[in-house]
């Protein structure tokens, strides 16, 4: 994938080296020439310097033939801007980081009405992974699917545990929900 950073804070950096360890087409934009250069001596992506909310920077990063562009700026609205720019400038998709906890109700609506394929709050996501995990707090692991509508759980069977020496079927019949056993490991 074609995929355009505009923002290379701690994040950003961290975005971009994570898609071009990828083997994705990465540029990259940001306004400190510094930044640019540093990051260009360690990975391998390609270095703009400008504002991303200018049409001109956009243009000169490619955004008419990338499929993503992310914007993850220190200013929400920079990133909202940019990205709307871009959208109509030609990027198949966008991703606005938008931490301001004031929008966060009208995410959807910003959304929606701007075209962004994706608006996101760091840390309500961090809570939210977090209020997931507590539900299963005996888990292993917990992986979630489909907009958190299938969860996958692993988790040792113990004296604790009201699944030690029951049958799965009348084990999973008090979990209050549907509930099916894809593996069990006993043992080695």
């Amino acid at each position: 994938m074609n995929i355009i950073v505009v923002g290379i804070g701690k994040v950003g950096y961290t975005v971009a080296e994570q898609l071009a360890l990828e083997n994705h087409d990465v540029t990259i934009i940001d306004t400190n020439e510094d930044v640019i250069n540093d990051t260009l001596q360690d990975i391998d992506v390609i270095g703009v310097i400008g504002n991303g909310a200018v049409s001109k920077t956009l243009l000169d990063a490619g955004v008419e033939d990338c499929d993503m562009l992310i914007a993850l700026t220190g200013s929400d609205e920079l990133n909202i801007l940019t990205c709307l720019l871009a959208k109509k400038l030609g990027a198949q998709s966008t991703i606005a980081r938008v931490r301001n906890l004031e929008y966060s109700n009208d995410l959807k609506i910003i959304k929606d009405s701007l075209g962004l394929t994706m608006a996101v709050n760091p840390e309500r996501e961090a809570a939210a992974e977090i209020q997931r995990i507590l539900k299963f707090p005996t888990a292993r692991n917990v992986t979630f699917f489909g907009h958190d509508q299938v969860d996958l759980l692993s988790f040792v069977a113990n004296k604790s545990c009201s699944l030690t020496d029951k049958a799965l079927k009348d084990s999973f019949s008090k979990l209050r929900t549907q509930a099916l056993a894809c593996a069990v490991e006993r043992g080695d």
